[in-house]
């Protein structure tokens, strides 16, 4: 995938959660955690995998938060794993919510 959108350069990966529902009866759309690039000031295209969270009807979006708890299961999406280790092998991965998971599945250390 070829970064044509993102004007600054490319610093870190943040993960990214999609929800429906507002902030208190938020409901994870899928177990999936994404993978955005932050550049000097925000997030600013889709996710790794191409999925367009700015499109109109679509779920809402957390970038490095989402909705966590003991029933909730966060999977890195296989996706934007494989851009993040193809195209930013040495980037790190922020984010509270998957980070963990994302980073395991990139076999990167961190905290």
């Amino acid at each position: 995938m070829t970064d044509t959108t993102t004007p600054d350069p490319v610093i870190a990966l943040s993960t990214l959660q999609f929800a429906w529902g507002g902030l208190v009866d938020a409901e994870p759309a899928d177990d999936l955690i994404h993978l955005v690039r932050r550049v000097r000031v925000g997030t600013p295209d889709p996710t790794l995998c191409d999925i367009d969270r700015f499109a109109p009807g679509g779920p809402g979006w957390s970038v490095g938060g989402g909705v966590t708890g003991p029933n909730y299961r966060h999977i890195a999406c296989e996706g934007c794993g494989g851009v993040a280790a193809g195209e930013y092998p040495g980037l790190p991965v922020e984010g509270h919510v998957g980070a963990v998971e994302i980073r395991a599945a990139l076999g990167r250390r961190g905290s």
